[in-house]
């Protein structure tokens, strides 16, 4: 497989989790501590953004829906897929971290068990390659899921938003190098 089709594979899941945040939002009342109409993170608002992002967010997710055309039974299909990948992800990432953990505890101690820390190493490499297997899985979920002309107009609408988004960058630098080369030094002789 091309890695260009892995890669937009993968960038169309992420997208679609986008997409389905957006669709799984009923509520549109404040949290806690939030402004009127702004929708904040937090239990029970899943994927949601913060602040007032979270409402363009939400806005350009329901957006790409419709330029992509994604059906009531994709949209379905995609949330399967959503939930099924987070749940296993959480397990993994938490068997992850403990093992991380055990390892820097079996590393710092005064006298390093080497079979402990290989036997911790494997572990450690099985979780990372089980992590990696629901994040190709969810793509290939997902690459079933769309249409060709689907994944083809994604494509195209995730090349635009590089473009930009470099843009916003280099201009951001730009700014920083003015900045910085335009502020004079003090006056020596104060």
């Amino acid at each position: 497989m091309k890695p260009s089709v892995s890669i937009l594979s993968a960038a169309a899941a992420v997208f679609m989790g986008g997409v389905l945040s957006y669709a799984q939002a009923q509520d549109s009342t404040p949290q806690a501590h939030g402004h009127a109409g702004v929708r904040r993170a937090g239990p029970g608002v899943p994927g949601e953004g913060e602040g007032m992002r979270g409402g363009l967010l939400m806005k350009r997710r329901a957006e790409r829906k419709a330029e992509l055309g994604i059906t009531d039974a994709q949209e379905a299909d995609i949330k399967k897929v959503r939930e099924t990948t987070s749940r296993d992800r959480r397990g993994k990432a938490s068997e992850l971290k403990a093992a991380r953990k055990d390892l820097q505890t079996l590393l710092r101690a005064d006298t390093v068990d080497e079979q402990a820390v290989n036997a911790k190493l494997t572990e450690i490499q099985a979780a990372q390659s089980a992590m990696m297997k629901i994040r190709v899985d969810s793509t290939l979920a997902m690459k079933r899921i769309l249409t060709p002309e689907q994944r083809k107009k994604m494509a195209e609408m995730r090349a635009g938003r590089s473009e930009r988004v470099g843009k916003r960058r280099h201009d951001r630098r730009q700014r920083f190098h003015e900045r910085s080369h335009s502020e004079k030094p003090g006056d020596p002789s104060l």
